[in-house]
């Protein structure tokens, strides 16, 4: 994880004027020429997801939403928190397939993260593409974490030329709930402590929270929660009760049945089919 790299530039992309600018995380990955057509996982993750299949094509789901592909060269972006279902198909030239991801979390304007400021569609433009390209060149070579950051920078430009702004005044009022939530998920938080630090009250967090980002309070603290832990799953050989609590969630059953309910797998599971999958 890189350190937080402030960049105060003045934006104006729609309505919102950007003033501040911080990426806080950015990570990379890659396959190169695997034979694993059909390959199917289902993740989400606490980052944004810029995700390009170089050589073959992806089949993306986000949600409950229809499945859609990439095509050869394509990308799909994917929200911190929402659930992917991807399925790997290969070059019907080479039999093999290629792909880079950027996962990244930044902040707008001190209080949003950048992905419930804004909503991306999810296959990539495709008259962007060349962008992209230029962008992702510019990050997979880079030589020191500078010129890393100064192409993370340049795809969230690019990403914004082509985003949707969402409801900014709702933004307003759930952004410091959301911020506490982000900062503090592994302890115990209610929905009085979220609206206390959002000064309103309960019911009218929850109607905002909702119009805001399109779930409860509770369930985008799960989701956040569940993201971490998969996280965890992947990258470490702890327990799953061990997990569940670091995440925030006592109750071990309650943690499993939630994470199935999101993964469609259970944890042991998931962590046995993402063990296979490389770069991540």
């Amino acid at each position: 994880m890189t350190k937080p790299l402030k960049i105060c530039t003045i934006l104006s992309v729609m309505k919102m004027k950007i003033t501040e600018l911080a990426v806080e995380h950015l990570s990379v990955g890659f396959i190169d020429g695997e034979r694993n057509e059909g390959l199917r996982h289902v993740k989400s993750l606490p980052y944004l997801s810029v995700v390009q299949a170089t050589e073959g094509s992806y089949d993306i789901t986000l949600g409950e939403g229809a499945e859609e592909n990439t095509g050869e060269g394509g990308a799909f972006i994917a929200p911190s928190g929402v659930r992917q279902t991807i399925t790997h198909r290969v070059s019907q030239k080479s039999g093999l397939m290629s792909a880079r991801w950027v996962f990244l979390y930044a902040a707008v304007n001190g209080r949003y993260p950048l992905d419930l400021a804004f909503a991306f569609p999810m296959l990539f433009p495709s008259e962007k593409l060349p962008e992209l390209n230029g962008a992702m060149e510019e990050i997979f070579s880079a030589q020191d974490v500078c010129d890393r950051m100064c192409g993370a920078y340049r795809l969230i430009k690019l990403l914004l030329s082509f985003a949707e702004e969402r409801r900014t005044k709702r933004m307003d009022e759930v952004s410091a709930a959301i911020s506490y939530m982000e900062k503090n998920y592994r302890e115990h938080i209610t929905v009085e402590r979220l609206a206390q630090e959002s000064l309103m009250s309960e019911s009218k967090l929850y109607a905002a929270f909702r119009e805001a980002t399109g779930r409860s309070p509770i369930a985008y603290l799960n989701d956040h929660r569940l993201a971490m832990a998969s996280l965890l799953l992947k990258r470490t050989d702890k327990p799953i009760w061990q997990i569940a609590a670091e995440v925030g969630i006592e109750d071990a059953l309650y943690f499993s049945r939630i994470f199935a309910k999101k993964y469609m797998v259970p944890p042991r599971e998931y962590r046995k089919n993402e063990s296979i999958k490389l770069g991540e």
